[in-house]
Order: C-alpha cells, then structure tokens, then sequence
C-alpha cells in the first residue's frame, strides 16, 4: 500500500516527511510584520491518504488545511457622540506573543521567540458610532494558547476620549473568559472587538474564531518541484 503526505511550500525551511513522523517542521519562524497577512508565506498541509492499494478513479485525494492563524483587531464606539465629542485609538501592542515553534504529529509545540507586536506606525483612529473601525489588520501568527498563567498573552490599548484630559492606557488579557478564544488555532481566523462607551464610560472585550476561509477559483502555486 502507499500513504500520500502532502504540503506547500515545497521548500519551506525545517520541513521533512517521513513515514513513522509524517510531516514535520522545526524551529519555523513567522513573519513579526504587522498587517502581513497578504504577503506571508501559508502553510497547507494536506490530510494524509492513508494506505492506498489501488486507484479509485479519482486519483488521490488533497485537501489541504492552513496551518498558521490569522488576527485581526476592530474597535467600535457604542453611543453617537455629540458636538464637541471625541474619542480615539492612539496606539496598541500585543504583549507575549511565541513568534516561534515546532509542527510535530499535527500539532504545533515547543514555543520560542516570545515578543511584542508594537504598531508604531500606526495613525491615530478616529471611532465613529455604528461602524468598525481597523486597528490591527489582519496578521498571520504562530498558533499558540492565549492561557499562560504566567506573562499570559495581553493587548496594550493607548486612547482618549473627550471625557479625560489626557491619553489613557489600558491593557487587558486577551483570553478574558468564555468570550475569548484560548488559543489560536490552526486554520482559524481570530477577530477581536474592542468596544469604547464614552457615556458609560467601559471598554468590553471579546475575541472570536472562525474558519480561516479558502479563495474560491484561481491557481494554487506549490512551488517548482
């Protein structure tokens, strides 16, 4: 029988294949670039095609599946604001995050490289009521748990509104309970909602997975070999 083992890109560094391990990849670094989710270079695995003695018709089956995950932060005002109002996104930072690790038997372990993202560029965000505004555009990371219990993984918020005189600094963890994600996983999309009343003044927080979507149509390149 034949087993088919599948991945791109070909020459992904620390990648190797073997029948007792299946694939594997060490020490693989993401791309630390804010806002990168265009330009990173994915990693698709296929499920394995187990034990195959002949040819069905269909030719062996590939589906892949992303290995990496994807966040993205939007911030949304929660009352209309009068004249004379304001309230504003100054910066952030996500603190404590693994840039580094091992993909072993399906899953990714042996984190390193922890860092923080700190969005230096960024220009300031104006919030308006009724609609969302980009604060960190989508970013491809290293899967990875968000429960340390120790320098658990947080996001650093500097904003103001026009009920303080000055900028205010906020950080706040991003498992925060059942409405955060406890980890980034494999192949999913993870969006954070980071919503300001200047009413009420709050900030409510919540993080929310989804399917890490395929492109419908177009080629997919797995390299040259």
């Amino acid at each position: 029988s034949l087993t088919f083992f599948s991945y791109a890109p070909y020459d992904l560094p620390g990648l190797s294949c073997s029948c007792g391990e299946g694939i594997r990849i060490d020490d693989f670094t993401v791309n630390t670039t804010l806002g990168n989710a265009e330009s990173h270079t994915d990693i698709l695995i296929a499920v394995i095609a187990k034990d195959k003695t002949s040819n069905d018709g269909n030719g062996v089956p590939t589906i892949f599946q992303h290995k990496l995950s994807r966040v993205e932060i939007v911030a949304t005002l929660n009352n209309e604001l009068e004249s004379g109002e304001y309230a504003y996104i100054k910066s952030l930072k996500l603190n404590n995050i693994y840039t580094s690790g091992d993909y072993i038997d399906g899953t990714w372990t042996n984190y390193s490289g922890r860092q923080n993202y700190q969005n230096t560029g960024m220009a300031q965000v104006d919030l308006t009521y009724g609609s969302q505004s980009v604060i960190l555009p989508k970013t491809v990371m290293m899967p990875q748990p968000m429960t340390s219990a120790s320098n658990a993984p947080s996001i650093t918020i500097v904003y103001r509104t026009h009920n303080h005189s000055s900028e205010q600094t906020q950080t706040i963890p991003l498992y925060n309970g059942p409405a955060t994600a406890a980890a980034w996983e494999p192949g999913k999309d993870i969006t954070y909602h980071i919503n300001i009343s200047t009413k009420d003044e709050y900030i409510d927080f919540d993080g929310v997975p989804s399917e890490w979507m395929y492109q419908e149509g177009g080629d997919l390149d797995l390299g040259n070999k």
